[in-house]
Parts: structure tokens; C-alpha cells; sequence
């Protein structure tokens, strides 16, 4: 089990916010995409701008690999068919709140990461909430949803 959430979750009341507990769980690209650009024109742009180091094929950290092993075990095809893509920082996270998205073929989902319990306003496809999300079971589920989304 992994124990991000909870360590997180102890750190809330100590002024940990949402964007450090990002900060831990994802890695900012290497630049930012700013000005006015469409949705579709950002996302190509993260895509290109990835952390260094940063494979979205074998994704790191641990927790975010294990989401996405648990994704492209839901859609029966090999991680390298999958690509976990950092938005972290970048205009497209300023704009519409996606911290990371998936791509498998031409379908892509957005995911936001919050620690924000009652947070029920966002753009992205879907909600990670890594106080709660973080279980291996819990990763599992969140994988399979995702997977359904991308089949679309």
C-alpha cells in the first residue's frame, strides 16, 4: 500500500496545499505554455514539453507508474501503448486545472490532482484526490475508470 495520501493528509493542517502535494506527485514540464492557444494546440504543446528524465510510456513516481500499469492492464495492451503526459505548471494547468492526461490512440483523458476533499468545480475528466486515491485498490479502480473513458 502505498502511504502518500495519508502523509499528505497529516500535513494538510500544517499549510500544506494543493500545489505542494502536487509538487510530489508529479513533475513540472520543462517549460510553461503560455499566451492565448487553444485546448488542442496546449496539449500538443505539454506533450512536447515533458520533464527531463520523464518517460510518459514509464512514468515516475512510483504511484503515478502504478496508476498507469493499472490502465493499460484495464485496456489489455502494453504500457508502451499508453502515454501518461505531465501538465503540471503549464498553461494548460492554469487554464482548465489538468495536471496530467492520458493518451491511448487518439483518445485522451484529463486528470486534475487535489487534496481538496470538497472540491466539486473543475474542467479536467476526472478528480485525484491523493488523500483518499492512493490505495493499491483504490489505484486499480481509478485505472479502470479511466480505461472505460479512453475506449470512449
Amino acid at each position: 500500500m502505498i502511504k502518500l495520501g495519508r502523509r499528505i493528509k497529516d500535513r494538510i493542517n500544517d499549510g500544506y496545499t494543493g500545489s505542494l502535494a502536487e509538487g510530489e506527485v508529479l513533475r513540472p514540464c520543462v517549460r510553461c505554455c503560455g499566451g492565448c492557444r487553444s485546448y488542442e494546440t496546449l496539449i500538443n504543446m505539454v506533450m512536447n514539453s515533458q520533464p527531463v528524465k520523464y518517460n510518459p510510456f514509464d512514468p515516475e513516481p512510483r504511484i503515478i507508474n502504478d496508476l498507469h500499469m493499472y490502465i493499460a492492464m484495464a485496456l489489455g495492451v502494453d504500457c508502451e501503448e499508453v502515454g501518461l503526459y505531465m501538465a503540471f505548471r503549464t498553461q494548460l494547468d492554469l487554464d482548465y486545472g489538468i495536471d496530467f492526461f492520458v493518451k491511448y490512440g487518439n483518445q485522451i483523458v484529463t486528470v486534475d490532482v487535489t487534496v481538496n476533499s470538497c472540491k466539486d468545480e473543475y474542467h479536467a475528466d476526472f478528480i485525484f484526490n491523493i488523500n483518499y486515491d492512493t490505495g493499491q485498490g483504490m489505484l486499480q479502480e481509478f485505472g479502470k475508470k479511466i480505461a472505460e473513458a479512453l475506449r470512449g
